[in-house]
């Protein structure tokens, strides 16, 4: 009985180790979408399959009052059905980084875009080359009828 307490109590802390990393790494995803919808100067709304402009947040309260109405901070990490398809993209721009070696350019930059699927429970969040799934709180599809 003696040789089995060491090895529960091993298995005991291997469990909260990874109950703990996959918390942390899931706050972590949604405070980077978050951090760039925060960053965003621009943000479109685009029908995913038409490519048509259906809506633009130009100044900082309406971007901001679209972050809260999508409450990012509450998406956990998690994908999408295959039958789920894909309806909106939402691109976020910002200017870019002004350099001694880069010439001055206004254009914003598009710097992240998010996917959201019909369902308006599941959505893809890309920037830098890094594409991460998540499941949101709420169905988010009502927001951008």
């Amino acid at each position: 009985m003696k040789k089995i307490i060491p090895f529960v109590i091993i298995i005991l802390i291997v469990v909260i180790g990874i109950v703990i990393y996959f918390a942390f790494n899931n706050a972590k995803h949604s405070n980077e979408v978050e951090e760039n919808l925060g960053k965003a100067q621009l943000v479109e709304i685009y029908d995913y399959h038409t490519n048509e402009l259906l809506k633009t947040y130009e100044n900082k309260e309406d971007i901001e009052g679209l972050m809260n109405d999508l409450e990012v901070d509450k998406w956990e990490i998690g994908s999408a059905s295959g039958e789920d398809s894909k309806m909106y993209i939402i691109k976020m721009y910002q200017e870019p980084t002004k350099t001694l070696l880069k010439n001055e350019n206004s254009e914003m930059e598009e710097v992240a875009n998010i996917v959201i699927y019909s369902s308006g429970n599941y959505a893809d969040f890309t920037t830098a080359g890094m594409e991460i799934p998540f499941k949101t709180n709420k169905n988010i599809v009502n927001l951008f009828e």
